[in-house]
């Protein structure tokens, strides 16, 4: 594949054998592809196409409905080879190609622009998520609460398309990508249901004393003893300095929060989108806590976890536990990860439900050894490791994918 910049209807990356070929042609949407129009007779019974069910490009639910149980909306049936293009909010790629796997009939909505292509169909499925495409259909949308694009307008948008064979070698570059995503999703399911599996075998369930699997080593060791949390761990609640004085805002000291730890990719956190400075440490009742110390969020998105690899503090909607020497943090956390629906389920006050500290301090914890303890966090960690590994791989292929596609299709330049 080779640059081009010398035209806007050529793209910037070309397969070696169509270099020399004419540039793309400007159409118009409707010239390449067509609506089907709504059915008013449908089957008695049907799987139903929601969009928002739909993630990567594959449909996640496929339960059978019949006609009474449907939504009045579900009127386009189906066919091979068939595009199913969301107008609300195109940003989000909730589109289908739609493939028939289930041997049903399947209808989608008539919300919905469902595309048939006169070419290649996967091609043009793929030229509706560029980001030229979507900025021209947000253009052409109405309405306040959910702007759509009327069908008329969607039909004429500009699109640039080449030669059948290019298509079709664009179509199967970006197939194999796709692909690679899709395997790379399945063994992203695979390692996690593994990880919450070996969680339940490692740990003991409710009401047992001892795990389901102990390593061939620990045997024939004691059974595991009960602890209360608060006897192995200090328990520290949060706090936040006060907003309105500048001088306790801005300085280098991290200051973590349940926002922060919604958008955390792995255990361990090193940063915050806040700091704090000393004098606003000194100056509020939060604290900080040493390095590999457990923060868990009790009010506000309850139960998430973090691990911290530096010094922290933390905000009032949160609690850290410092294990003493008799612990290991890693076992700590898996420990509470496995058990987070407990914890939910502890929590008091209506309609901001917290969880209290004494509750916290008084969670029944199943202890073996300190090398037991290494032993399991470090079986668990080796899986949790292999999942962040594929979840930076994934994040990686979307982003070349995405950027490819940038490259593989010209841009037009619409009103």
């Amino acid at each position: 594949m080779e640059y081009h910049k010398t035209s806007r209807l050529v793209p910037r990356l070309r397969f070696p054998e169509f270099r020399f070929e004419a540039g793309w042609e400007v159409k118009t949407l409707s010239s390449v592809c067509e609506i089907k129009s709504p059915q008013t007779k449908l089957s008695a019974s049907f799987v139903y196409i929601n969009l928002n069910s739909v993630k990567s490009g594959e449909h996640l639910k496929h339960k059978l409905t019949s006609q009474c149980e449907s939504p009045r909306r579900a009127s386009r049936l189906s066919y091979n080879n068939d595009i199913i293009f969301k107008f609300e909010i195109p940003s989000q790629h909730k589109n289908l190609f739609f493939e028939i796997e289930n041997g049903r009939n399947n209808v989608g909505s008539k919300g919905h622009a469902q595309l048939r292509a006169k070419e290649s169909p996967i091609f043009i499925y793929h030229l509706l998520h560029i980001d030229s495409f979507v900025s021209s259909v947000l253009r052409r949308s109405q309405g306040l609460t959910y702007p759509v694009a009327k069908e008329s307008d969607f039909l004429s948008i500009p699109v640039t398309v080449p030669s059948l064979p290019e298509q079709q070698k664009i179509a199967d570059c970006l197939g194999s990508l796709v692909n690679l995503i899709a395997t790379c999703e399945q063994k992203l399911k695979i390692l996690r249901q593994l990880k919450h599996g070996l969680m339940q075998q490692l740990f003991p369930q409710l009401g047992e004393s001892d795990p389901r699997l102990r390593f061939p080593e620990f045997r024939e060791k004691l059974g595991w003893r009960r602890e209360k949390l608060g006897n192995i761990c200090d328990v520290i609640i949060g706090g936040k300095p006060k907003t309105s004085i500048p001088e306790y805002w801005g300085g280098d000291i991290n200051w973590l929060t349940p926002k922060d730890m919604t958008q955390m990719r792995n255990r361990e956190v090193g940063s915050t989108s806040r700091k704090i400075t000393e004098i606003g440490l000194e100056n509020s009742t939060t604290k900080m806590v040493p390095e590999n110390s457990i923060i868990i969020s009790t009010q506000s998105q309850i139960g998430h976890l973090a691990i911290n690899t530096v010094p922290m503090t933390f905000n009032q909607n949160c609690h850290g536990l410092v294990p003493n020497d008799e612990v290991n943090y890693l076992f700590i956390y898996f420990f509470l990860l496995m058990n987070k629906h407990i914890l939910r389920g502890f929590c008091e006050g209506g309609p901001f439900p917290r969880l209290k500290t004494e509750t916290i301090k008084n969670l029944s914890i199943a202890l073996p050894s300190l090398i037991e303890q290494k032993k399991v966090a470090a079986s668990l960690s080796s899986v949790d490791n292999l999942i962040v590994s594929n979840e930076q791989k994934l994040v990686a292929l979307r982003q070349h994918k995405q950027g490819l596609m940038q490259q593989l299709f010209p841009k037009v330049e619409t009103p």
